[in-house]
């Protein structure tokens, strides 16, 4: 029995958070707040409880829901910043990895700061 495609980022098969975060893109309120928090833990800023709530309050989500998004958006920024790819090719990756459309350039600006 064939096993159904996995998405793929970058190489690498999208992680199951990732894959979480994927479907909670195109409902999410307060995207760019996440991103900023995320981007800010994948440089090294801890997360916490304090963080966690202002998340919690800013996009409605439940704490699974929230954690299995921060988790996942952050194997995504990670994943395209240990990328050697041009930003052009990533837009493309995060755009065949189903990204939701709006959050394809700020993810792509957040690789940047990174």
């Amino acid at each position: 029995m064939a096993a159904a495609s996995a998405l793929r980022l970058c190489g690498l098969e999208v992680s199951f958070e990732a894959s979480k975060a994927l479907r909670t893109l195109p409902t999410l309120d307060g995207f760019e707040k996440v991103l900023d928090e995320v981007l800010a833990h994948v440089l090294g800023k801890p997360a916490t409880a304090d963080s966690a709530r202002s998340l919690a309050r800013v996009t409605s989500l439940d704490t699974t829901t929230l954690g299995a998004l921060f988790t996942g958006l952050g194997w995504i920024v990670r994943t395209c910043i240990r990328s050697s790819l041009k930003s052009k090719a990533l837009h493309a990756e995060l755009t065949d990895c189903r990204v939701h459309a709006p959050f394809v350039q700020p993810i792509l600006d957040a690789v940047e700061r990174g």
